[in-house]
């Protein structure tokens, strides 16, 4: 028996592209480690292909900024990705990406 997913389509917002790229880029210029920058990018695109299909895998957590959203975090590696999932439009929303070192809730 064949079991049909809704794909979720994965969207990144402002503030997480340019987080992203700020991490990927504090890796590969100030720590002068390509390598580790190039395999987190892989873990998050392997992470964020599980979100297409099962979008309420990871934890749900609690913001004040978003409290009317249904938003999760989703760890890979030492970083954190906080998400919201948008079942109407059948959309993933990427909104931030965090170390895991910092206080990503009261960032949020």
């Amino acid at each position: 028996m064949d079991i049909l997913y809704t794909r979720y389509t994965i969207s990144l917002s402002r503030s997480f592209t340019v987080q992203l790229n700020n991490i990927l880029f504090y890796l590969d210029f100030n720590l002068q480690n390509p390598f580790a920058s190039k395999e987190l990018y892989l873990k998050i695109v392997a992470s964020l292909e599980n979100l297409e299909i099962f979008p309420r895998l990871y934890q749900k957590i609690t913001s004040k900024r978003y409290f009317n959203k249904e938003i999760r975090r989703l760890v890979v590696s030492n970083y954190v990705i906080i998400y919201e999932v948008d079942d109407k439009s059948h959309k993933v929303n990427l909104l931030h990406i965090f170390h895991s070192s910092q206080d990503y809730l009261h960032l949020l």
